[in-house]
């Protein structure tokens, strides 16, 4: 499967990007990239805390917590608890 990332800018800085046709928060992405490796239990709480930063969780945080879901922590119960959490959450 061919993986196409494409940044959206805003304001000359770059706030999401696209990964397969999907807009994601590419702090968390970058924060997932950085933690690669590290117990489920050490990065959930970072992730926590990066999604209520505006106050409230996106549908592309939560689209991003899936993605991150499947490329790092896909056999992680806990991390799959969280991202069920987080659907329920969710205030576009």
């Amino acid at each position: 499967m061919m993986r196409i990332i494409n940044m959206l800018s805003i304001n000359n800085m770059s706030y999401y990007v696209t990964i397969d046709g999907i807009k994601m928060d590419k702090s968390l992405i970058e924060l997932a990239e950085k933690w690669d490796g590290y117990p489920d239990y050490v990065a959930i709480p970072l992730f926590l805390h990066a999604i209520q930063d505006g106050g409230k969780i996106t549908r592309t945080e939560k689209n991003t917590m899936d993605y991150i879901l499947k490329k790092y922590y896909s056999k992680s119960a806990l991390f799959m608890s969280v991202c069920g959490i987080v659907e329920y959450a969710v205030r576009d």
